[in-house]
This record gives structure tokens, sequence and C-alpha cells, in this order.
């Protein structure tokens, strides 16, 4: 199964993001929308492929204790727009001493239950870093251990960067708070381009 890990901000931000990308959806030509209760604004600490009978639950309520007892900055700090090949647009996050500290906890907390496609690294790995590669490598996702990239994806669709579209998106994102509270954590069914495809469990903070 698809299983992600994920800091879910609180209210206006929450909203105001999900109304921003409804706006410039059709303009920017993204595949999926965000929404308010699946398809959810979120920033993902960790998800890839799990054995079938994981307790992610468990896990996410050590997720959730370890997110309290450790961590004193309880806001995700934005800063930019960012392209990502192959046409992903993310909203970039400060990658925090306090948030790599809660990746790395979850990522030994998921280790043994993680499932390595044995195809993972016949995709196109070109354009990535040495780290990215070897997070999939490793773990089976891009982002993982110093490949560690915080962010909430914004939208992908299938054309290459365009400079027009991250002014547009930076301009918009520019009303929003810029540090929002963190609300929960959840565990996600993984959709289509890792979308928060459903919730299978949370934990408010």
């Amino acid at each position: 199964m698809n299983i992600g890990f994920a800091l879910v901000t609180s209210n206006p931000f929450f909203d105001r993001i999900v109304d921003l990308e409804n706006e410039v959806h059709e303009k920017c030509d993204f595949h999926n929308r965000l929404a308010r209760l699946n398809n959810i604004p979120h920033t993902t600490i960790f998800q890839g492929t799990f054995e079938e009978y994981t307790d992610y639950l468990s896990i996410l309520q050590d997720i959730k204790e370890y997110f309290i007892y450790n961590t004193w900055d309880l806001k995700l700090h934005f800063q930019e727009v960012s392209y990502v090949p192959q046409g992903w647009y993310f909203y970039m996050c400060q990658k925090t001493e306090e948030l790599q500290r809660i990746h790395c906890f979850t990522l030994g907390r998921c280790k043994e239950h993680i499932v390595l496609p044995p195809d993972r690294m016949e995709r196109n790995v070109n354009h990535l870093t040495q780290d990215q590669k070897s997070g999939i490598e490793k773990y089976g996702y891009r982002y993982s251990a110093k490949a560690f990239s915080p962010h909430i994806t914004l939208g992908r669709n299938n054309d290459e960067k365009k400079e027009e579209i991250i002014v547009m998106l930076q301009k918009k994102l520019s009303s929003l708070p810029k540090d929002p509270l963190i609300e929960r954590i959840t565990a996600y069914r993984m959709g289509k381009d890792g979308m928060h495809a459903e919730t299978l469990g949370e934990v408010f903070i």
C-alpha cells in the first residue's frame, strides 16, 4: 500500500491556498485540484510503499509524540515558488533543524515496513541530485534523508518550466500568511502524483 505522513496547516492559510490553486488551476493546466477534504494542501514528512498490514496509525501516533516533545516552533515557514522537473510547482518551506529531525524520526520509524520496488531506479533520474537518487534507492522516496525538501505541491502539469506560472503563483501567494501554524499530522493514501488522496488517520497537535 502507498502511504504518506504529512503536516497540515490551520486556517486561514489552509482555506486560502485551496482557493488560490482553484483560481489558477485551469490557467496552469494542473492535473489535480486542491480541495478541503481529500487532495488537501500538505507538507509531506515521508511517503512510500509499505507492507500491506503496516500499522500506520501507530506510526502516526509516534510521530505526534515525537513532534510534541521535540518541536518548539509549531509553524511552517514558506519562502518561494519553485519549479521541479518534471512539471511540478512547489511552494517551498524552510527546512529547519526541527523539521529535519521529524523527518529522520519518521524515516527511522517507517524503515522496517518500507517495500522497495525493484524497478525504482529504472525511471529517468538524470535530473536528480545524488542525494535524491540515494533517497529513491534506499527508501523509495526522492526527498528522503539528506534530500528531505519540505514543501506544498501546488500542482503538476505536462509542460516544461514556465516563468509566467511561477510569477503568477508567487504574486497570489504573497497575500497568504508566510508562517502558518501546523494544526495536525495525517496518514494518507497516496494518489496520482503523490496526492493526498484519502485521509487514513489524523492527530491534532
